[in-house]
């Protein structure tokens, strides 16, 4: 199976979040081929999105959903390229990017509707049962106690 890095460049969804996105036209085709087209709808009604607006409001760039809809657009127009070879996709990503049907998910039906997908989370909460608010964040997840050991903190 093909290796594949999917995301766009830091650097070009940096530019995106202090300027704006015609700032990307001007870089050369060699860069934007690292990059999804530039047209990509951004669906702010995403539950997802909405979160990153409320959080919008209060750091410096006005941005900030458009810089995180074009890591989605592009790592799912990565995925797309992959399956128009032929191959069958096994795309690893942070959870936020595919919860909820959402982010990636949402650009993969976009470039290729009907698409079949599984996805997978771990979240961290009390208790052996899980919570509401973690029901239907995708289709398997695997529950950990949140005194579990991790290497980050949220």
């Amino acid at each position: 199976m093909p290796i594949v890095a999917s995301n766009i460049p830091r650097k070009y969804a940096s530019l995106l979040f202090k300027q704006n996105r015609d700032s990307l036209k001007a870089l050369p085709q060699e860069e934007r081929n690292y990059i999804c087209p530039l047209d990509f709808p951004v669906d702010r009604e995403l539950s997802q999105y909405k979160q990153l607006i409320e959080m919008e409001q209060h750091m410096s760039g006005k941005n900030f959903v458009e810089a995180q809809a074009i890591k989605d657009a592009t790592m799912a127009e990565s995925v797309f390229k992959e399956l128009k070879k032929g191959n069958k996709v096994f795309h690893l990503n942070g959870s936020y990017h595919s919860d909820f049907q959402q982010s990636i998910l949402w650009y993969l039906e976009y470039y290729k509707p009907g698409s079949k997908t599984v996805t997978i989370s771990i979240v961290r909460q009390d208790g052996k049962k899980l919570s509401d608010e973690m029901k239907g964040r995708a289709d398997f997840i695997f529950v950990i106690p949140v005194d579990f050991p991790v290497s980050y903190e949220n």
